[in-house]
């Protein structure tokens, strides 16, 4: 029979500790996202149970994913900047739904896509008619007009990039609605999707899309030292979430 001295059963006691507790510490990720309707958005929850609970539809594809893959997380809604500076920095740190840029496509390892979204500009319109008060064609025509954009965002930094546009940033998305209404800024650039879902639940009915800048496809972006055989995994754990008509469900359940 095997004798193992106390000296040599503690350091393996300790080196097994030190496996399990590596192994776990790189089987838990923290999720970031922002509030970002019908994607990622707080509950909506009158009775105060459930007050820190994230839902939408990004949100749920994820938690199903990770569900699925029996990875440990931990969700958190942040501003946008900080979020995505989380996922650039930290080890195992997730930020989405983000744009799956040229700009970005190196700074992390990709797993989706979970979700699409239209960037359009907004004008004012006449609320009875909903005939926009800026009509325009393309982005030649924009030149002459404010914009307003959300700082940081892949919509921003796309506006930024074209010279002759005149682009005035915000902290937060939604300031721009009210910067459109008092007629600080003349169009204001957003998805289409997130437009929608707060024009409806604000009884908005002044606002409409007048140009689609581009439809771009959302991903989850992890940190680039997160393990190549975790993004496989989680990818291939999407596809059967796909196949198995789950992912439609949960867009079709936050369709506006």
């Amino acid at each position: 029979m095997l004798k193992i001295k106390l000296p040599q059963a503690f350091f393996l006691f300790l080196f097994f500790w030190f496996e399990q507790f590596s192994y776990a510490q790189d089987n838990f990720f923290n999720l970031y996202t922002e509030d970002y309707a019908p994607y990622n958005m707080p509950k909506d929850d009158t009775n105060g149970d459930n007050e820190n609970e994230i839902v939408g539809s990004a949100t749920d594809i994820m938690k199903e994913i990770f569900k699925r893959a029996n990875i440990k997380y931990k969700m958190e809604l942040l501003p946008w900047a900080r979020a995505y500076n989380n996922a650039l920095t930290k080890k195992n740190a997730v930020v989405f739904a983000a744009s799956r840029t040229e700009e970005r496509e190196k700074l992390f390892k990709w797993v989706g896509p979970i979700g699409e979204n239209d960037w359009v500009l907004f004008s004012l319109a006449n609320p009875h008619t909903k005939m926009p008060y800026i009509k325009i064609k393309s982005l030649e025509e924009a030149k002459n007009y404010v914009i307003g954009a959300y700082k940081g965002d892949a919509t921003s930094n796309y506006l930024h990039s074209i010279s002759y546009l005149k682009v005035e940033d915000t902290n937060l998305d939604l300031n721009n609605e009210k910067k459109l209404q008092a007629g600080r800024i003349d169009l204001w650039a957003s998805g289409k999707q997130l437009g929608n879902w707060f024009f409806k639940k604000n009884k908005i009915i002044n606002i409409v899309p007048v140009y689609t800048l581009k439809t771009s496809i959302l991903y989850a972006a992890f940190n680039k030292e997160t393990d190549e055989k975790v993004i496989e995994k989680l990818n291939a754990t999407l596809k059967d979430i796909q196949k198995d008509g789950t992912y439609a469900k949960i867009i079709n359940k936050y369709a506006n």
